[in-house]
């Protein structure tokens, strides 16, 4: 339909029914912003108790041209009732539907900051989000950095009045972590700033009871990140109905553009007041549709269809007390995605540290991957700290799955199992004793390992090992290392894949800290090709391929290790030792 017919007069009032849910499509004009003068009254709809929309007046100010780009006005207005001159803009009253004379005009979107006895809003124009309808069954790609608009310049230490700046900016639909800490959410604030995300963790999650009534302009809705014992979404409005279609917000959540995200209805328990900005503390009801395109001047979903998320579960066992377990459900995106969930493992994990200030966990992961056999990784983590390791080492792994160059298959299901105790379990490597500076090859080589225990108690420990036939007549390293160490000198501090299946074998060779390794090296020139480690190349084979036109190499490498023994432990082993052997 075009932009033309479609701000003609819309459908005769008429309900319809979606399941248990229906979507309220009644009759309206839409108008141009041609047609807007300043004076002229009108108001906006919206939900500011439970899911009953109820309706506010405003006064036309005027039009602000080329606001957010080229072409892309906002209306200004003030509000005129006492309660929203008091409260001032709120976040969650985005996409609020604006009425003058009857007719649509556009979507209740930016408000001032600080404000003070007056409430002055900018609306998005309704014709400039119409297009958002457009490429809806458009395949979803990778998502880029999230780098909303309106992020704002972090200030520098002269500017000590720029909290307190008002400036006109889109009023956040509220991303709210419920059933997460405070604690938690700091220990992810890097990674939410790398991502462009502001977060607040508060009151709300799921609504206790099941939530009634149409979705009709007006509405609040929730686009849900995840949803279960732990809850991550933001609230808005929507502001315009079109057939099983609807926008929403009047500005973009992410600007992701072609997206996949679950959608909710959603209840609100009251409005907060508050001097920097006001917002809606809400709850969130069962799923309703899918967020499909999010872009400049909102967000548009469909009515019906729901986005597929990922299972999500922990389970932590501890002695003498309760097993805890927790399930939720995450929506799928490549960057965000592996930080809600290990920040869900991360507060489950919190939970046994009222036990006892130091743990050591046991941890196992299995992760489920469309079209593939479930993956699964086990670690120790041994000391104070225990729940952030684990929980960022969950978020590399998800990261490796799905934020890669490939096609990836979507992550269906993760389940997290951790037997926790109350006692650090760490074994220190002190010293490494070889018993002969030379052997032959095939011979077998012995060594001593000490340690101590987190305790100061020294042991010792006996080790030995066959040489393989093939190493002789050359000088080699022996490796005896903690699993951190193994990899970074296998890797060399660098890792590349030609294909998915590559990463997860990658996955598949993590090393686990409850094992001593014990490496040979060899001095081997070669190179790293399209994820495969080439060693004990000829000098002259090595200088013929870095001057194949075409070929990727990915990076030189020095050495390759041509046997490899692990020996479990019952804790976190840590230390590393290199010693030189010759081998006649």
């Amino acid at each position: 339909m075009s932009l033309k017919n479609r701000i003609r007069t819309f459908w005769i009032a008429t309900l319809l029914a979606v399941g248990a849910l229906g979507y309220s499509l009644k009759a309206y004009e839409m108008m141009t912003i041609e047609e807007i003068k300043p004076g002229m009254e009108g108001e906006w709809r919206t939900v500011i108790s439970g899911t009953e929309v109820e309706t506010f007046p405003l006064r036309v100010i005027g039009v602000a041209g080329h606001f957010v780009g080229p072409d892309q006005p906002v209306i200004i207005c003030e509000a005129i009732d006492e309660k929203n001159v008091l409260s001032g803009p709120v976040a969650g009253m985005s996409g609020s539907p604006v009425f003058i004379e009857g007719k649509l005009v556009g979507a209740y979107a930016y408000g001032y900051s600080w404000p003070k006895e007056q409430a002055i809003i900018g609306v998005t124009p309704i014709h400039n989000m119409l297009p958002v309808f457009e490429n809806k069954d458009i395949e979803v790609a990778s998502s880029g950095t999230i780098n909303p608009h309106w992020k704002s310049v972090e200030l520098t230490s002269r500017d000590r009045l720029g909290e307190y700046k008002s400036v006109l900016k889109p009023l956040p639909a509220p991303l709210i972590a419920a059933g997460i800490s405070d604690q938690t959410l700091q220990a992810f604030q890097e990674e939410f700033d790398k991502l462009g995300i502001q977060v607040m963790n508060g009151p709300g999650g799921s609504s206790m009871k099941e939530l009634t009534g149409s979705i009709e302009a007006g509405s609040a809705v929730s686009a849900i990140l995840m949803q279960g014992d732990f809850n991550f979404g933001a609230t808005g409005t929507v502001t315009h109905i079109e057939g099983d279609q609807l926008l929403a917000f009047g500005h973009p959540f992410f600007q992701w553009g072609n997206v996949e995200m679950p959608l909710a209805q959603a209840e609100i328990l009251t409005i907060v007041r508050s001097l920097p900005a006001s917002f809606k503390l809400s709850n969130t009801g069962g799923m309703v549709g899918r967020v499909y395109q999010d872009r400049l001047t909102g967000i548009a979903a469909e009515i019906g269809q729901v986005s597929p998320m990922t299972d999500y579960s922990v389970s932590v066992e501890y002695p003498n007390f309760d097993d805890k377990n927790y399930s939720a459900k995450i929506f799928r995106h490549p960057r965000l995605s592996p930080v809600i969930g290990a920040m869900a493992t991360m507060e489950a994990l919190r939970g046994v540290l009222e036990y006892s200030e130091e743990q050591t966990l046991r941890v196992k992961t299995r992760v489920k991957i469309e079209g593939y056999e479930p993956i699964e990784v086990t670690d120790v983590f041994a000391g104070t700290g225990v729940e952030s390791a684990s929980a960022f080492q969950q978020m590399a792994i998800h990261q490796l799955i799905s934020d890669n160059t490939f096609d990836s298959p979507p992550i269906e299901s993760m389940e997290v199992e951790v037997e926790a105790s109350p006692v650090t379990e760490i074994i220190y490597l002190e010293a490494v004793y070889l018993h002969q500076d030379t052997a032959l090859a095939g011979e077998t080589v012995n060594l001593t390992l000490q340690m101590k225990n987190h305790q100061g108690k020294r042991f010792s420990k006996e080790v030995a090992f066959k040489l393989p036939e093939e190493v002789r007549k050359e000088r080699v390293e022996l490796l005896v290392a903690d699993a951190l160490a193994v990899d970074k000198v296998e890797f060399e501090g660098f890792y590349t894949a030609s294909n998915f299946e590559h990463i997860l074998e990658r996955i598949a060779d993590l090393k686990s800290r409850d094992h001593i390794y014990v490496c040979l090296l060899r001095r081997s020139p070669g190179i790293s090709l399209e994820g495969q480690h080439l060693a004990g190349l000829p000098p002259s084979t090595l200088t013929l391929l870095k001057n194949v036109k075409g070929l990727k190499i990915d990076k030189d490498t020095l050495r390759e290790s041509t046997f490899e023994m692990s020996i479990p432990v019952d804790a976190e082993f840590r230390g590393s030792a290199i010693l030189p052997l010759t081998v006649d």
